[in-house]
């Protein structure tokens, strides 16, 4: 069973939160990579999400990226990251359509079994600190950061869960 906490970060909150992954030395990896090819670890505030992904990984950077297990698709073109059996955590930013904001997720799914479990944990665990010092929402757990929060008190952004909205646990 995997661990995750939920959060709505607009792009400024997105940031702060890509400076704690940059602080704990994190590398982004993309979702799938051509076939043959090596995926290129980046900073994570420097990674661009290629088209059609909507999510990438971070790997603990003590650990070399060949640890980040790709496997190709049965179209053969492209690789995908093996989330299950790679030590990363899945950094879901959170889609905004409109003044609508949808919830992202960090996600582990590594299985707890794993000799690199504890590695992946520990930085799991420090952003999760992080993101757990945000807002909570009046329901369903899930964390909003400062910026974020401002917004949606200010009634210019929506929190969307599917489609109910949330609101900051401090809004009235």
């Amino acid at each position: 069973m995997g661990r995750q906490v939920g959060f709505y970060a607009n792009r400024e909150d997105e940031q702060s939160l890509l400076d704690v992954c940059e602080s704990q030395s994190l590398i982004a990896l993309p979702q799938s990579v051509p076939t043959g090819t090596e995926p290129d670890g980046a900073s994570p505030k420097q990674f661009r999400l290629p088209p059609g992904q909507s999510y990438f990984y971070l790997l603990p950077g003590e650990l070399a990226i060949v640890e980040a297990f790709y496997q190709e698709l049965p179209e053969g073109k492209h690789a995908k990251l093996l989330a299950q059996t790679s030590p990363v955590i899945e950094f879901h930013p959170s889609p905004r359509k409109g003044t609508d904001l949808y919830n992202g997720r960090l996600y582990v799914a590594m299985r707890e079994q794993s000799t690199l479990f504890k590695v992946v944990n520990r930085a799991y665990e420090r952003l999760a600190r992080a993101v757990r010092n945000w807002t909570p929402t009046d329901k369903y757990h899930f964390y909003v950061g400062a910026r974020t929060t401002e917004e949606a008190m200010g009634g210019t952004l929506r929190l969307m869960h599917h489609l109910e909205e949330l609101h900051p646990a401090t809004h009235p």
